[in-house]
This record gives C-alpha cells, structure tokens and sequence, in this order.
C-alpha cells in the first residue's frame, strides 16, 4: 500500500486501510469484509473532523463533531479485541 503524500504518519484513514490490508495479506489474522469496511468506516469518521494543522489553532469543536468523533474512537476501543 502506498501512504498518502504529505501525510507523514497522522492520517487516521491511511492507518486503518494500512491495519485493514496488513491483516488481509496474513490468512491467520485475515478480518471479515464487514469488519474491515467498519474498521474504515470509524477511522474516517474521526479523519473528517481532525487535521493536524489542527493543533496550532485555537479551534473550538462544535457538539457534534465530538460525538462523531468520541463514537467511533469507542468503537474503536471496544473492537480492538477483534483487530
């Protein structure tokens, strides 16, 4: 898999299709599709309302950003047991 240009490691997206193909290409850990589509589905959720240019603003979210971002960082969370 090729990592996004200009990424350098804080694209919440390219990590989880990284997880997602890294356990497909292993057939002891290879995930279930709906998995892996929910695995995406979660990471770009988060990635649509976080940025790392972010962090050198004084950025106010509003409520329910944080709600989409807080379900599926506990989704996340909650199935790491079946990554």
């Amino acid at each position: 898999m090729l990592w996004p240009q200009g990424a350098a490691g804080h694209n919440v997206r390219a990590w989880a299709e990284l997880l997602v193909v890294e356990a497909n290409t292993n057939p002891a850990v290879m995930f279930d599709v709906r998995l892996g589509l929910d695995i995406q589905r979660q990471a770009q959720r988060v990635s649509e309302h976080w940025n790392e240019t972010l962090r050198y603003h004084k950025n106010v979210p509003y409520g329910y950003e944080l709600r989409q971002v807080r379900t599926s960082a506990e989704w996340l969370l909650t199935n790491t047991m079946l990554l």
